[in-house]
């Protein structure tokens, strides 16, 4: 992940169709926490949780763009992101790859 891709696609005009994205992204994801081998159900329960908290996150921060409304800046939104990942016990790979999977739908000046 290009954090510096990342910031610009939230500071572009596309900010809002990224967070969507993003958001779409994150319940693709979340679907398929289930089938990770070897995992028992209360850990699959607990990614789950892990990824309606950043689906949370992600939707108020949409929200608070699409209102007008004051946010998170964009490096502490990034920074909160990861550490509901690892709070939730995933490595930071994975939001990662879902930043970079949102950024396929968006163009953004590099």
């Amino acid at each position: 992940m290009d954090t510096h891709v990342v910031l610009a696609a939230l500071a572009s005009p596309a900010r809002d169709l990224y967070l969507a994205t993003l958001l779409h992204e994150l319940s693709i994801s979340a679907r398929d926490a289930h089938l990770i081998k070897e995992t028992s159900p209360n850990r699959a329960l607990a990614v789950l949780r892990c990824y309606n908290e950043m689906s949370h996150l992600v939707s108020g921060q949409l929200a608070a763009s699409l209102s007008g409304e004051t946010s998170y800046p964009d490096e502490v939104f990034l920074d909160i992101l990861a550490e509901k990942a690892l709070e939730g016990g995933l490595d930071l790979a994975a939001p990662r790859q879902l930043l970079d999977r949102a950024l396929t739908h968006v163009t953004v000046a590099r």
